[in-house]
Formats: structure tokens, sequence, C-alpha cells
């Protein structure tokens, strides 16, 4: 039985149709992101949309928030989303791209810890799940010291896997997996299979349809070597142990080719 998982990032209205031959970056995108006025009405407006179809199918979906947008308009947004049919987790505090940040700290510590806390405390809710801003070819697989702050900061599953290998555009379809070779057999990645919607609406991006795959296969993100000399990190005990999504019923994948950050972002 196949199952889809809707999800969809809730952020800013990133303008893109704006920035002309200026490259993405996180710094660019918070830069001509905002979170006031008629771009923060219009950003509302499109998750209402968005959840008020869901109501009416009676459809469940899981909403990965930018917790700036919380801060921004927590009533508005909470108005529109608290309901039992919808799952609420993060999407980071700003958007930040966290394989270039993922050596420091306190801004690992914000993205993860400080977007959990927001949005749970204006929803009222328990967040277990994690989008990466932007997304990797190779997700988070290899990344220890990320898995380890994803971990501790109470993430149960995240969407980290969502670009082709060769950095283009859709993401190929990638079976949901354990982080086990990672030493966290307890945390699921579950990758986007997206990008459809801003592609056909003009964002650019480098774009290529996958090849059809022989039937039952699916694409296979591939570790990095490591160094020589390092070890294998062993397993870490779960703390504590967080319901997974309905996607925890696929069957185990192996995993992500080379791990560079997008060049667009989502």
């Amino acid at each position: 039985m196949t199952y889809y998982v809707a999800g969809y990032d809730t952020e800013a209205i990133y303008p893109w149709w704006e920035y002309g031959d200026r490259p993405y970056s996180a710094a660019t995108y918070r830069e001509m992101v905002s979170y006031e006025g008629a771009r923060l009405d219009e950003c509302l407006e499109g998750v209402r949309a968005v959840a008020e179809v869901h109501l009416r199918r009676e459809a469940p979906a899981t909403f990965f928030i930018v917790a700036q947008l919380a801060d921004a308009a927590g009533s508005r947004l909470r108005e529109i989303l608290d309901h039992e049919l919808f799952e609420l987790e993060s999407h980071s505090y700003t958007h930040d791209n966290m394989i270039a940040i993922r050596d420091d700290a306190a801004a690992v510590r914000r993205e993860l810890v400080d977007s959990k806390r927001a949005i749970e405390d204006l929803f009222g809710r328990e967040v277990i799940g994690f989008t990466a801003p932007g997304g990797f070819a190779n997700g988070f697989v290899g990344e220890t010291r990320l898995l380890e702050a994803v971990w501790e900061a109470g993430y149960r599953y995240v969407r980290t896997v969502s670009w082709q290998p060769n950095n283009m555009a859709p993401a190929p379809l990638t079976q949901p997996f354990w982080f086990a070779a990672d030493g966290y057999p307890e945390l699921l990645e579950i990758s986007a299979h997206a990008w459809h919607d801003n592609i056909l609406t003009g964002q650019p991006a480098a774009t290529a349809r996958p090849p059809a795959p022989p039937a039952g296969a699916t694409h296979t993100p591939s570790r990095p070597r490591r160094r020589p000399g390092t070890a294998r990190r062993r397993c870490r005990g779960a703390t504590r142990r967080g319901s997974p999504p309905p996607a925890a019923r696929y069957t185990r994948h192996t995993r992500p080719a080379s791990n560079s950050p997008a060049t667009r972002g989502c």
C-alpha cells in the first residue's frame, strides 16, 4: 500500500522574482522575506486556503512552521491551524542552512531548540518533526553533530533529503529510512518529493526528470566516506520515545551521494 504524507513548509513568502540574478543563500532569503504588512497577510491567506481544503476533505496534513511566523502572527496562525486534523512541526526559526551552521552551537540551538519551544508554546502540543530549510541531496546522513543536536532537542523524525544527487529538481522518490548507521536507530527520515509548485510558478531552478526506476526501486542516498582513522559512532540509547508517523511502516531504506546544499531554497 502507498501512503501520501501531505506536508507543507509554512513560512514567509519568498519573492524570488525580485532578486534577479542574485544567487540564492540563506542570508539572501532572510533579507528578502517579510513577516509584517501585506506580505504577512498574503502568507496567512495562503495557509488558510490550504488548511480549508484539508478540513473540507477531512484529510490530515502536517504543517512545518518557521518559528518567526509564529512570533509574528501567533494568534492568527493558531486560529487557522489549531485543529486535531493537523500535525504541527518545525521548519527552523529563521530558515537557515543547517549544514552551513553545523559548527555554530548557538545557531543550531536557535533553529532546533528555540523553534521547537516557540511552536509548542503557541499550540500547546509536542513537536517531534523537523524539516531542514532548503533541503539537501544527501540530507543529514553522516552529519553526526547535527543528528545529535536533532535527537537531543527531542525530534523523532526529519525531512532533510529533498533534491536529486546533482542538486536538480524535483527530488527522486526516496523511501523513509532510519539513521541507525549514524547511531540514531529511532530517528526517521521521511524524504520530500517536492519543488513542483516552485517550478510551475516560474522559480528558477536546475531541473531534470529522473529516469524511471525499475519496478519497486527508489532513489538510494549514499553515505559520505569517513575520514581515515575515524570510528563509526556507537548507537545512542533513546532518552525517550516519540510516536513515529504512519510512514514508519514503510520498508527500511539504505541511505543517501554528495552532501552539498541545494542551489535553491524552499
